[in-house]
């Protein structure tokens, strides 16, 4: 797989990931304290794996402008 086409995969993925990420509740009374924190984790976790996505497509940015030079 070329780097652009690496590069446009993780892009799709990741607004996968962000459209994924659910809405915040309409009342903070319709979860319980464990749905909350339960929710909090689905976040972060989300979060997590966009970052790490982020950076493996720096590292294609980098590897492409180190190739240019």
């Amino acid at each position: 797989m070329s780097e652009l086409a690496a590069a446009r995969q993780l892009h799709a993925e990741m607004k996968g990931y962000i459209n994924a990420l659910p809405d915040a509740p309409a009342a903070s009374g319709d979860l319980s304290v464990k749905e909350k924190f339960e929710e909090v984790d689905r976040i972060v976790n989300a979060v997590r794996e966009i970052t790490a996505r982020q950076v493996i497509i720096l590292d294609l940015i980098i590897s492409h402008l180190e190739a240019s030079r």
